[in-house]
């Protein structure tokens, strides 16, 4: 008989929430979960306690940190025999309610108080509807979580809020600020009860179809301007796209640059998802309109490295910079918006002191605009960004980074299943037994010789790290663990350095970028992923087996082949 080993693999957990500083009980479902231990969470704090395990499904109860940070967690279960693959865990501020389904009245309206965070399942035809009571002039917001719970079939929700008496007054299918998921905020028109439903947009939800809906009077900004700034300093922000108007804020941004720094916006309630700025080391360049074209051009006074901040703020808006720039030096000039949740599918062009177009690029691989700019001339130079369809409103929010361009080294673990991101890319190392793994490098603008160093890898856990020659980037890496080790499941480092570093100029940054896909789409850009900065890792049980490979006394010759022998 042929036997293969089997990964943990978890398609959905529910519900994918729980409150802070509560506890809930979660079902996780999938596949090779009976010897299940517990989760493993990209924060610390939060506990668990098996409830049961049994084929195909695990059950466990999760008790949320007080202080937990609000929204998006990634998480992992933790088996005697591996790690699943990655899923999201939402904190909400809000107590949980599971939807209450009557089959004999499907239009029956659940009554829920503003301040809650329902989970449910709308599959196929279901539509689940919802009544809450609002005062006249309160705000109404409704926020669902649903496309990013899914796995390889998508689940699209559509929401509508209606008056008791029928009037729609708001649909909302994708919005940019979640990406694929509804959101709206609305000024209730007067005193009464008023009905939210949620259905999948197809009338035909394939999959699982579950949801997490925020309902509140807290306010939902759907972007923030400036989207960035300095790290280290204080930033003044005003939060677009709410019902009530636009709200002012100063926030205290990290010393250090931060792709991804979260802001919530609250009143009386708090926002339970943030929204999200980049903070990076270049300062901050404002628009001024009117600056529609090269003549008008909004002036960027400091020296590049720059970041310009601007909104496109109707139809066929096209906004300008003028910048001062050094001959010769080579520029990474980036677009975030839609990385940001902005709705702008970005089109960015370079021109000279004339008008005349040096470059231009509209998507590099994102919907973002990337470009590698040298410049020709000591002087000045004008930068301009628009919408690809010619879009425009007032949360369609940008931000361009200019900077010289800067080597660097990133790595993570490479897919190994085709159209299952997934899948063997975590380290799993048994007691007293060895685990392989293909390993990635990626050098940016630099070469050379790189070494490989482990940091918080589980006591008793050591790495063989052989060096990647200047003409390699992918190597197999041997993590061992002690006879004496314990079993454990966390998150390591693998620092990529290079064996002879420059002599001048700044130490070459390093950094873990491990990309996961959570909401997969066959062999189609997924609907949703993440960046891992941390890798997993777990020491397991004994196996009873070890594979030892009888080292080749000779080369292979190029084109030739050898014979290896394999000891089980």
């Amino acid at each position: 008989a042929t036997l293969q080993a089997g990964s943990p693999r978890v398609t959905h957990l529910y519900p994918s929430g729980g409150q802070r500083g509560s506890e809930i009980e979660v079902v996780c479902s999938g596949s090779n979960l009976e010897d299940a231990k517990g989760l493993v969470f990209d924060e610390p704090g939060f506990e668990t306690t098996t409830v049961s395990a049994e084929k195909g499904k695990f059950k466990v109860k999760i008790k949320v940190p007080a202080q937990a940070r609000l929204g998006e967690h990634l998480v992992r279960i933790n088996t005697a025999t591996g790690l699943s693959d990655l899923r999201l865990f939402y904190v909400s501020p809000f107590p949980l309610i599971e939807e209450q389904e009557v089959k004999d009245q499907p239009d029956q309206r659940q009554p829920v108080a503003l301040g809650s965070t329902v989970y449910g399942r709308s599959q196929g035809e279901d539509q689940d509807h919802f009544e809450v009571e609002v005062k006249k002039g309160e705000r109404l917001t409704a926020e669902v979580i649903g496309a990013r719970l899914q796995t390889q079939s998508i689940y699209d929700p559509f929401l509508t809020i209606t008056k008791a008496d029928g009037t729609t007054l708001a649909e909302v299918d994708d919005v940019a600020f979640t990406r694929q998921d509804p959101v709206v905020s609305i000024i209730a028109p007067e005193d009464g009860k008023y009905r939210v439903t949620l259905k999948d947009a197809t009338n035909s939800g394939p999959g699982e179809c579950h949801y997490l809906l925020h309902l509140g009077s807290f306010p939902r900004p759907l972007a923030v301007y400036p989207p960035g700034g300095p790290a280290g300093e204080e930033l003044k922000v005003k939060l677009i796209g709410d019902a009530r108007g636009p709200m002012e804020q100063t926030v205290k941004l990290p010393a250090q640059p931060d792709d991804r720094f979260e802001i919530f916006a609250a009143d009386s309630q708090a926002a339970p998802q943030p929204n999200y700025i980049r903070v990076s080391n270049a300062p901050n360049a404002l628009e001024a309109e009117p600056n529609n074209d090269w003549q008008t051009a909004s002036p960027a006074t400091n020296g590049l490295p720059l970041a310009l901040n601007g909104i496109l703020q109707e139809k066929g808006d096209v906004d300008f910079f003028k910048i001062t720039a050094k001959k010769g030096l080579e520029y990474d000039v980036t677009c975030y918006a839609r990385r940001l949740r902005s709705p702008v599918d970005s089109v960015l062009s370079i021109y000279d002191a004339k008008g005349n177009r040096l470059a231009n690029n509209d998507d590099s691989g994102s919907p973002d605009s990337y470009l590698r700019w040298k410049a020709p001339a000591d002087g000045e130079f004008f930068v301009s960004l628009n919408d690809q369809l010619q879009r425009g409103g007032p949360h369609f929010t940008y931000r361009i980074e200019i900077k010289p361009v800067e080597p660097r080294l990133t790595t993570w673990l490479p897919e190994m299943v085709i159209n299952s991101s997934q899948e063997r890319r975590a380290i799993v190392v048994p007691k007293g037994n060895r685990y392989a793994s293909l390993v990635r490098i990626k050098r940016w603008d630099i070469g050379g010789e790189v070494k490989m160093e482990a940091a918080d890898l589980p006591v008793g856990v050591t790495i063989s790290a052989p060096h990647f020659d200047k003409s390699v980037d992918t190597v197999p890496m041997v993590f061992e663990a002690a006879p004496s080790a314990q079993p454990a499941a966390k998150t390591f480092v693998l620092k990529p350095t290079l064996t002879e570093p420059p002599k001048e100029g700044p130490p070459v940054a390093a950094a873990v970028e491990h990309d996961v896909d959570v909401a997969e789409n066959g062999n189609q850009k997924a609907f949703y992923a993440v960046r891992e900065d941390r890798l997993p890792v777990a020491v397991i049980d004994e196996v009873p087996v070890t594979i030892r490979l009888v080292p080749p006394k000779a080369p292979v010759l190029q084109n030739g082949s050898l014979n290896l022998k394999v000891v089980a």
